[in-house]
């Protein structure tokens, strides 16, 4: 782990693999000296890796053994003013043997990835590119799946510090969409993880002119 306070927990710590245990990688530390953009602090370089391979959250690592890099969007991740030379840094890495596989969060945000770099004639990028959602495990279920009645109500869960930022007027604004009458009979919304591992909560009931007031729960815990 490259950053544990920062994402990449979520998609890794809480899938059981047999065989398997995560370290934390140190880094030598130029990040701390960045005062624009963020080149340094997401292209790592490793003081030791004794890893045969490592699992990055938006991180290119700049030295050390394979790697795959699960991101959001961004690719590279270098957000604010940035020189000509880090990008051509960070495309080089992205297309050389170390990098194994790009892992998007959504299907759109790999679409979008595989496309920029198709269009910047960098077609071996875009072929690492595929979808992995992390700790969410596919479904054994087989067949169709049934939804139920109409009438059926819906529970909603919304996980993301930053609501608004992260997208939840959206989601709220869509809940009409499902039909035309729509019971919403509880959202909940998942902000952050307390220190005995159980995520802090807001839930409340709901309609489809509006939402109650939200009040903390205990009992939500991160899955």
């Amino acid at each position: 782990m490259v950053a544990p306070n920062y994402g990449l927990e979520h998609l890794t710590y809480l899938m059981q693999m047999p065989y398997y245990r995560h370290v934390l990688l140190r880094r030598l530390p130029l990040h701390r000296f960045e005062r624009t953009g963020t080149f340094w602090d997401k292209t790592p370089i490793f003081l030791r890796a004794p890893v045969p391979l490592v699992h990055t959250f938006n991180h290119l690592p700049m030295n050390g053994p394979p790697f795959i890099l699960s991101f959001e969007s961004e690719l590279p991740f270098y957000l604010g003013p940035h020189r000509d030379w880090q990008h051509r840094l960070g495309y080089r890495l992205l297309a050389g043997s170390r990098c194994r596989a790009l892992l998007s969060l959504s299907d759109t945000a790999g679409a979008l990835a595989r496309q920029k770099f198709t269009d910047m004639g960098l077609p071996e990028i875009a072929a690492k590119i595929q979808t992995f959602r992390g700790a969410v495990l596919p479904s054994r279920q087989q067949g169709q799946r049934s939804y139920g009645a109409e009438a059926t109500p819906l529970r909603l869960i919304f996980v993301g510090a930053d609501g608004l930022r992260k997208g939840i007027a959206p989601v709220l604004q869509a809940i009409p969409g499902f039909g035309p009458v729509v019971l919403l009979q509880s959202l909940a919304i998942a902000r952050s993880l307390d220190s005995d591992g159980t995520a802090c909560c807001w839930t409340g009931s709901a309609s489809k002119k509006s939402i109650g007031v939200p009040k903390r729960s205990s009992g939500c815990f991160w899955a």
